[in-house]
């Protein structure tokens, strides 16, 4: 079982159970306070401030956040990794959507934002010592995401290699802002950010405005068969 943050059933709704080691299915009706409290073997403590659950995710108008204390589960993963996110928002300026770093661009071990307000990219931040410095990767995507639609979003790395996703298929050229060698992930500390980039959110950093439905980190490599899967089985939700 993967470490899910849920009030009940989350195998229900989850599409990777066997390789998920965090999911929060955003969307649903029945998240509410009492999710956000005690851990458990699979649950990680989690705070919502502000935000509107309105049965299609959480809706964000600029200064709402969500962070979920780390897991080992999650925080340790290092030489293959996959994170995705659905969301709906239109163009903005380098805004949070999922990300487990900490301020100052420090303990990063990825980065999961809107990129420049002129177009509706995302851009992707990943680390191997936990800065932004020698051994990291910066890519934005080469496709529209930011359109006021629909979409999923991801990348996977796999010992070296990241790739972007859309809607379940690969980026086909994505721009390497920065692209220095790395052949595994920093093991993060930082709880999760959902729609802020500053993970440990001693301050509002970079706020997402528009709504994220749904979170995954899978421990593995996804395949594009992965990926197709993915889109396949969570988009009758938000499409």
């Amino acid at each position: 079982m993967g470490s899910e943050l849920w009030g009940k059933s989350p195998e229900l709704f989850n599409p990777f159970p066997e390789s998920n080691r965090f999911y929060v299915p955003l969307w649903h009706g029945e998240m509410g306070g009492a999710l956000f409290s005690t851990p458990d073997a699979t649950r990680s403590i989690a705070t919502r401030t502000g935000g509107v659950m309105d049965g299609a995710g959480f809706l964000c108008d600029g200064d709402d956040f969500i962070k979920i204390l780390n897991n080992a589960l999650f925080g340790a993963i290092t030489p293959n990794l996959t994170v995705w996110a659905w969301i709906n928002g239109g163009q903005q300026n380098f805004k949070g959507i999922f990300t487990q770093q900490n301020s100052g661009n420090t303990d990063v071990k990825f980065k999961m934002t809107t990129a420049a307000a002129a177009g509706a990219k995302f851009r992707l931040d990943i680390s191997q010592d936990g800065t932004l410095g020698s051994e990291w990767k910066r890519y934005d995507s080469s496709v529209d995401v930011s359109d006021s639609t629909p979409h999923l979003i991801g990348f996977t790395f796999a010992a070296g290699t990241l790739s972007l996703y859309k809607d379940g298929v690969v980026d086909p050229n994505p721009t390497k802002v920065t692209d220095n060698a790395m052949t595994t992930l920093h093991t993060s500390t930082t709880p999760l950010g959902i729609g802020a980039t500053n993970g440990n959110l001693t301050d509002l950093a970079a706020p997402y405005t528009g709504t994220i439905m749904e979170c995954g980190i899978e421990a593995i490599a996804f395949t594009a068969g992965h990926w197709a899967h993915l889109f396949n089985e969570t988009k009758g939700r938000h499409l």
